[in-house]
């Protein structure tokens, strides 16, 4: 059973995996906002996400610390950030994304 002072210590993991989290998909936003008018846009694309992954794969392995429970709470930080900014960053009424073909 984990006690609450072991519960406590994952705190700064879970964090960390919001971090991871704001990191990723504010990337990943500014990519498709940015990579979509640019000249090579595969390009972009591609190196966005190659340096997104290799990033949080590298926090999630540096937070993880070989435990399982400190990555399962990394894991949830990095999806309760995911969960935050899809609600929060909802395509306009005028975006091309809403609108009818």
């Amino acid at each position: 059973m984990i006690t609450t002072i072991e519960w406590l210590s994952l705190l700064p993991v879970l964090a960390g995996g919001a971090v991871l989290g704001f990191v990723f998909f504010g990337g990943l936003f500014i990519t498709v906002k940015n990579g979509l008018s640019a000249r090579y846009a595969g390009s972009w694309f591609l190196l966005s996400l190659v340096l997104r992954i290799a990033v949080v794969v590298g926090g999630f392995y540096l937070l993880g610390q070989g435990e399982f429970m400190r990555f399962i709470a990394a894991l949830l930080g990095f999806v309760l950030v995911r969960i935050l900014l899809t609600s929060r960053l909802k395509p306009s009424e005028n975006s091309a994304l809403t609108k009818e073909h």
